[in-house]
């Protein structure tokens, strides 16, 4: 069963940079032909290498990439509802058939 085409693509970037932040500069030029010869499971298990470098104290701080489309909107600071004080007064009536409120 294969990936859908993002889900390749991000591996394939996390891939790279995993590479090249292991490897040393003089040995970049392998990462190539390197990625054309394995598979998806390779692929997973150096990004587990690198997942456990990242997460050891002292270890390789590397973000993911993100667009500010891909935030989600519960994420997102929500506007001041602050300066409405006045909405829905009108809605908000004293009824006439409720003495105790008058």
């Amino acid at each position: 069963m294969s990936m859908p085409a993002d889900s390749q693509l991000h591996m394939k970037m996390g891939t790279e940079e995993s590479l090249k932040t292991l490897m040393r500069p003089h040995m970049h030029h392998a990462i190539e032909p390197w990625m054309a010869q394995v598979g998806d499971t390779e692929k997973r298990g150096l990004l587990r290498l690198m997942r456990t470098a990242h997460t050891q104290p002292g270890g390789i701080p590397i973000d993911k990439p993100r667009r500010p489309s891909w935030i989600p909107t519960c994420a997102t600071q929500k506007k001041d509802l602050s300066s409405l004080p006045t909405a829905g007064l009108s809605m908000m009536q004293k009824s006439a058939s409720s003495p105790a409120l008058r």
